[in-house]
């Protein structure tokens, strides 16, 4: 198997997350909340497995390429290729929320809708996060780390 360079995997997470996409590249995402995923969660997972977030309030958030949402990509000291985001997003319910909700993981998608939105990545959270008033809050540092290494299959990633 042909494995990618530092050069080549570092440049395409730039170019995916860093990259305006008014100059034809790059990609608003959108990061969002989910409650219960169907089946196991790994690389094959879909937006259409996971029941996202639904209290008051709730809405996804962007995270727009070139901006200042995105710090350059680089080579961790764990040796994966990393994206990350500058800013911690806070999802919040709204004053008055009646809905009381178990954050079991937060994804990123391609589209702030639901119906025609691509999952890109996500990540099932070590330990759950009420969400149950305008008091409590789940924060989230969006993290993307690829492993040039790694066999991608479905049988074993993220789960």
């Amino acid at each position: 198997m042909v494995r990618p360079s530092w050069y080549f995997l570092l440049n395409l997470l730039n170019a995916m997350f860093n990259t305006p996409a008014t100059t034809g590249a790059g990609t608003t995402c959108y990061c969002g909340l989910f409650t219960a995923v169907s089946g196991t969660y790994n690389v094959g997972t879909t937006l259409a497995q996971l029941t996202e977030a639904s209290y008051s309030g709730y809405a996804r958030q962007s995270l727009a390429p070139g901006s200042a949402k995105w710090q350059s990509s680089f080579e961790s000291s764990d040796g994966l290729a990393v994206s990350e985001a500058a800013v911690l997003l806070s999802f919040r319910p709204s004053a008055g929320n009646t809905i009381n909700q178990q954050i079991i993981g937060w994804f990123v998608c391609d589209n702030s809708t639901t119906t025609t939105a691509n999952l890109l990545f996500g990540e099932v959270l070590a330990q759950q996060v009420a969400l149950n008033s305008s008091a409590s809050a789940c924060n989230v540092a969006v993290r993307f780390g690829f492993d040039p290494s790694a066999n991608y299959d479905t049988a074993g990633v993220g789960s």
